[in-house]
């Protein structure tokens, strides 16, 4: 693995990739969905941790969610579920 330089908040990446702030969010909280090491939590005081990804991370993100827009069917058994 190359050494992290530098990493992206999710609202940015969501912004980058075109998509909705919380299905970047949805799939992130989900640490099985991206390979080990593109998902960093920042600390941004004592009870402040926030996530953010790696450029792999995006990269791993757009792969996703492309291959899950390749139908419909497959898009809805992959989307996070909203409730309320």
């Amino acid at each position: 693995m190359a050494t992290v330089r530098h990493v992206f908040m999710l609202d940015y990446v969501a912004e980058i990739l075109g998509e909705h702030p919380d299905l970047i969010h949805a799939i992130v909280s989900n640490n099985d969905n991206l390979t080990w090491g593109s998902i960093i939590s920042v600390s941004f005081g004592p009870d402040d941790m926030r996530s953010a990804i790696t450029d792999d991370g995006i990269d791993e993100l757009r792969a996703m969610i492309t291959e899950a827009r390749r139908s419909p069917e497959e898009w809805d058994s992959w989307t996070p579920r909203r409730t309320g």
